[in-house]
């Protein structure tokens, strides 16, 4: 439901201009996708940044494509930024499949893939592998350990980077229950963490610069230490996802706020990081042996009952996707 005072952007076709540069494709359009997919696009299309992106939306290509998207930022209960992308304006960004896109624009420079990690197959090798022309790079913005490896195993090494997203969104209905474009709701947007899969900092600052040129130029964080970035978040995941559904679907502002399972919270958060900074020495052991001198890992660090809380304060709406 929109809050009674909002700030409304629509932009009209006639602000496009297009500019031949960057050519980025977004595969696996749901909630974080868009987010990042329409961040991208409002780059491209208002602020006239060098971008052409594309969105692959299958099941949603249909409503898209004749309704538009609109997007909103922050909680129903504070003012909002309402992002709003007509069908007209979007014209030649949509495409069904990667195979359309492909026909269309050719291979891409930057394959941005935001599906669920269960999606990791040969089905979505053979979707992306037409879109990795010879200096293409792959981002892969999911939960989980290991993400990367499929696509370092069909892509090569040299062009993987992985991202951490903290953020709390979900995609309206399709079709809609009210006519008009698919909503998609950004209650919060905290943070981006972004690496190449070998902890390179000059080749994770490619990355850097793409989301530099969109409105998530503040949130977009360079990390020294991938596997690190992925067990701090796994933290969060393992542990609310974990005790939420062990205990019949409760949201992280109950858990948070019931003090027994706040205080089991913390245990789970502990476990977690003990396997955690097993795993993160474990694996600067193997790169020392591999590659000689690696700087040592910073590790996870401890933290207190109270920490959980501070930690989770900013879910605890039950907004969280």
């Amino acid at each position: 439901m929109l809050s009674s005072v909002t700030k409304s952007i629509s932009y009209s076709r006639s602000a496009f201009r297009y500019v031949s540069s960057t050519k980025v494709a977004v595969v696996g359009c749901g909630a974080l996708g868009l987010n990042y997919g329409t961040r991208l696009l409002e780059a491209q299309l208002i602020n006239n940044k060098p971008l052409d992106v594309s969105l692959v939306l299958r099941r949603d290509y249909d409503l898209v494509s004749r309704k538009g998207l609109r997007v909103e930022y922050g909680k129903s209960n504070e003012e909002k930024r309402i992002l709003t992308l007509s069908a007209d304006m979007l014209k030649g960004t949509l495409f069904p499949a990667t195979s359309d896109l492909v026909e269309a624009k050719g291979t891409m420079d930057w394959v941005i893939v935001c599906c669920k990690s269960y999606s990791i197959d040969d089905s979505l090798r053979h979707s992306i592998e037409p879109l990795m022309g010879v200096d293409s790079k792959l981002m892969v913005i999911m939960n989980g350990l290991g993400v990367e490896d499929p696509f370092i195993e069909w892509f090569g090494a040299d062009r993987v980077y992985g991202a951490l997203s903290l953020i709390a969104c979900n995609r309206g209905p399709n079709p809609p229950v009210e006519e008009g474009p698919l909503v998609v709701n950004v209650y919060l947007d905290l943070k981006l963490e972004v690496a190449h899969v070998s902890d390179d900092v000059n080749k994770t600052q490619a990355a850097i610069d793409l989301f530099g040129m969109t409105s998530l130029q503040d949130l977009v964080v360079l990390s020294k230490n991938l596997i690190r970035s992925r067990w701090d978040k796994l933290c969060w995941n393992l542990t609310f996802a974990g005790i939420g559904v062990a205990m019949g679907g409760l949201t992280c502002d109950v858990i948070v706020n019931d003090p027994s399972l706040r205080r089991l919270a913390n245990r789970v958060i502990l476990d977690v990081i003990r396997v955690a900074n097993a795993d993160i020495l474990r694996q600067h052991r193997a790169r020392h042996l591999q590659a000689g001198s690696v700087e040592v890992p910073r590790c996870l660090d401890f933290i207190d009952e109270d920490a959980v809380l501070s930690m989770c304060y900013p879910f605890r709406s039950g907004e969280t996707k």
